[in-house]
């Protein structure tokens, strides 16, 4: 049995990695206590003894505010992270999965963005990620970039679990207020990690965009949300764009071109497998 090595275990992509592939391979799942990539040291010790036939690299900073406020920290681990993690796995044979973000496209396009597009990230946390994809395409010859969406799922006991706290949060309220400015496509890690399933079975390389099908405003996916789990909190379009210190794109969406020319697309739309994942969390509510 292969053994399969996922940074950023914890997480939420992380967790259902996991739980999708503990039948097909070893798995090695690395957190950030038992795995610190920002030291070449540590990883290069870390790899030369588990030489794992595949790599998954989901770790990463992800906190788009602060990385603008300090761009050292947000690089560190995305930029060098990666950087360690290629350089100590350069002396075996493996394949290199990386995870990334449709965010890194940027802001020039009204339109869902395909891989064949240009890519301006406008963000710190984007530009290191992007720097990361490059890394990888450098580096390794048998790699996958995935470039995901509005990531949703997992424990409602996980502090991102974005669904979860929406709920949370209108549950109490008459009103909420949401915003209708930026687009993008909310993607089911599961579904993700279905699709990576898949894509290391056909033993696929490149750069791909995985990410539910359909694409939404903040607003209607918050929207959609409040509504599935039955709240009577009515959801409002803000007036103007909330304040935020990145210069994030308002348009986040994509559309998976290259899985879909391949035949290789299993991604469902983003509003039924967000009505699925609702439906299997109402337990805890």
């Amino acid at each position: 049995m292969k053994t399969l090595l996922i940074t950023g275990a914890q997480g939420m992509l992380g967790s259902a990695l996991q739980q999708e592939l503990k039948d097909e391979f070893r798995i090695v799942a690395a957190s950030r206590d038992t795995l610190d990539i920002s030291s070449f040291e540590k990883v290069k010790d870390y790899l030369s003894e588990l030489k794992p036939d595949i790599i998954l690299h989901a770790a990463a900073y992800t906190n788009v505010e602060e990385a603008e406020r300090k761009p050292e920290d947000c690089y560190r681990v995305n930029y060098h992270g990666t950087l360690n993690l290629l350089n100590a796995a350069g002396g075996f044979p493996h394949k290199f999965i990386y995870i990334s973000s449709t965010g890194c496209y940027g802001n020039h396009k009204g339109e869902p963005y395909s891989e064949y597009d240009e890519v301006r990230p406008t963000t710190v946390y984007h530009r290191s990620k992007y720097e990361g994809e490059k890394l990888v395409t450098g580096f390794s010859n048998d790699f996958l970039v995935l470039r995901t969406g509005w990531l949703f799922g997992g424990s409602t006991e996980h502090k991102k679990n974005f669904v979860f706290n929406r709920y949370k949060e209108a549950a109490p309220k008459t009103e909420l207020t949401s915003d209708p400015f930026q687009s993008g496509n909310p993607t089911n890690t599961e579904d993700v990690a279905r699709q990576i399933g898949l894509l290391i079975e056909e033993n696929i390389r490149g750069t791909y965009n995985v990410v539910c099908g359909g694409s939404c405003t903040r607003y209607e996916y918050v929207k959609f949300i409040v509504e599935t789990f039955g709240l009577p909190c009515k959801v409002n379009p803000a007036d103007k764009p909330f304040p935020r210190l990145a210069k994030v794109s308002p348009n986040e969406a994509a559309i998976n071109d290259n899985l879909i020319a391949m035949g290789l697309n299993r991604m469902p739309h983003w509003q039924e497998s967000l009505a699925k994942y609702i439906n299997e969390i109402r337990e805890h509510v």
